[in-house]
């Protein structure tokens, strides 16, 4: 067996998977860091009198907005506060 030529295949196969993880690392931080900035957007966009869509389906009126919840109104007079993360989206 030539132990040079295993040798430097390992070497090789080392090289390439080291290089292969730092390729797929980098392209996982640009994704998170692309849906970060959108997620942050979003919460930005969050004001009160827009409309807005719950992850159940639940569709209300923001009134009033705070550091982590948001008061909406989900039927003339009915209030409940719920965090904005619970909110799936933003009706135009």
């Amino acid at each position: 067996m030539n132990w040079v030529v295993v040798g430097t295949s390992a070497i090789v196969f080392a090289i390439m998977a080291g290089l292969l993880i730092l390729v797929y690392t980098f392209m996982s931080a640009r994704t998170m860091k692309k849906r970060r900035m959108e997620m942050v957007t979003f919460l930005d966009s969050i004001k009160p009198g827009k409309r807005c869509v719950f992850g159940g389906g639940i569709q209300g009126k923001i009134t009033a907005v705070h550091e982590d919840t948001v008061d909406v109104e989900i039927a003339k007079g009915m209030i409940v506060t719920v965090n904005k993360l619970g909110i799936s989206d933003i009706v135009k």
